[in-house]
């Protein structure tokens, strides 16, 4: 106990005896949490005057700041590409928003032709700061020719606040971007995405068949002037040679999603070709798709291309494709033969053969047996002129299909 003043003694036995008031174990305990602060505790009690004063951390040193130094016209290009690209998409996207609203068609137009400008730009710009040697005065000029349009898109981006949904289907977007539009309703977007593929496809071919390099763009747009492919419109593509549309082929899920067929292999009516079934039940069916007789009743209930336009809940969009008929959308064989039936009917086959009694010796293993078919049928190839694959005994699902047919033709019935 410590006092600023003295005071009598009597006052102070009063005060700190017995019955005084500040008798010991009259104040509540003080209890530290650690060690080091009971150390301190018991400093600041015993010592009259002494108090704990914290150390000073030392002051830090003033950092010099770095000189900033101007960027060379060849950083300020660099920096500027990505920039010019991220510019032209929104100009398209908002032109293809405003394009059919009321008093916004000059604008739209406008907004399209200064995305197609900086397409240019980007395209230009991204091959000058990319170059071996680049030539510092064409980036500069480079530069003030984006930065001018720049300015322009400033002043003239507006918010439609139009659904960016209803213009999706005039626009090329990558599917991350359909995916946000139409996060709940995935068919739509696959839908979307195929029917822009068709279209891109069918305007492409038109050019291709006639010929020559188109005079438009796929949205009608006209090409900038002094461009690249300003300078190939109308001119010819191949000399005298012209490109048409042969066919379309896919697997079965790409083709039924392509052309929106609502018969497939995943349904009961399983081809979208005839009106072949696919049983559900073990009961015989007449139209089984499993009945391999020439007079099976679907053989004569295969659709041509008229058909197939009357009777088509949706007509595919590949429709728009100069040439295209619903007999062109052909089989893929890959994936029907080598990777779907071949591989799960060629062992099933040949070892009925076998049990039917083609066989090359008495009671020789089915190791041995299959060694010796994969010979025959390589020979039989060979004899035949078609090429030879050559054949594991132990996967013999991927053979070639001409030679399983010339096989099964030889063998017994």
């Amino acid at each position: 106990m410590s006092a600023t003043r003295k005071v009598g003694t009597e006052l102070q036995a009063a005060l700190t005896g017995e019955d005084g008031p500040l008798q010991s174990g009259a104040l509540p305990a003080i209890r530290a949490a650690s060690e080091q602060g009971a150390k301190h505790l018991y400093s600041a009690l015993d010592d009259e005057g002494k108090s704990i004063v914290k150390p000073k951390k030392p002051k830090k040193e003033k950092e010099e700041g770095e000189e900033v130094k101007p960027k060379t016209p060849l950083e300020l290009g660099r920096d500027l590409v990505p920039a010019v690209l991220d510019e032209a998409t929104k100009a398209r996207t908002k032109g293809i928003q405003l394009k059919g609203m009321e008093f916004a068609d000059q604008l739209s137009k406008q907004l399209l032709d200064h995305g197609s400008a900086m397409e240019g730009c980007y395209s230009d710009l991204k091959s000058a700061v990319e170059a071996t040697s680049p030539n510092l005065d064409k980036i500069k000029a480079l530069i003030s020719k984006v930065q001018i349009k720049r300015d322009w898109f400033k002043k003239a981006e507006v918010d439609t606040g139009e659904d960016p949904r209803e213009c999706v289907a005039n626009v090329l977007l990558p599917h991350e971007v359909f995916g946000a539009l139409y996060a709940r309703d995935p068919d739509q977007v696959r839908e979307g995405v195929n029917k822009t593929i068709a279209e891109v496809t069918a305007w492409s071919l038109h050019y291709a068949a006639l010929g020559r390099y188109p005079d438009q763009g796929f949205y009608g747009e006209a090409f900038e002037k002094n461009s690249y492919r300003e300078s190939l419109c109308g001119n010819r593509i191949a000399g005298n040679f012209k490109l048409t549309y042969f066919g379309f082929k896919a697997d079965l899920k790409a083709r039924h999603q392509c052309h929106l067929l609502s018969d497939y292999y995943l349904c009961k009516k399983m081809c979208d070709r005839c009106k072949a079934i696919q049983p559900m039940t073990s009961a015989p069916h007449p139209m089984t798709y499993k009945n391999m007789a020439d007079n099976a009743p679907y053989v004569t209930t295969c659709k041509d291309h008229g058909e197939y336009l009357r009777t088509a809940r949706r007509i595919t969009p590949w429709i728009a494709v100069e040439g295209f008929q619903f007999e062109t959308i052909s089989f893929d064989v890959m994936h029907l033969i080598f990777l779907g039936v071949a591989r799960n009917h060629v062992p099933s086959v040949l070892k009925l053969l076998k049990t039917f009694g083609y066989h090359y010796s008495p009671a020789e293993s089915d190791e041995k047996f299959l060694q010796r078919v994969s010979l025959e049928m390589k020979q039989d190839c060979k004899d035949h002129g078609f090429p030879v694959q050559i054949l594991s005994p132990s996967f013999l699902c991927v053979w070639n299909l001409c030679a399983l047919v010339l096989f099964l033709a030889r063998s017994p019935t």
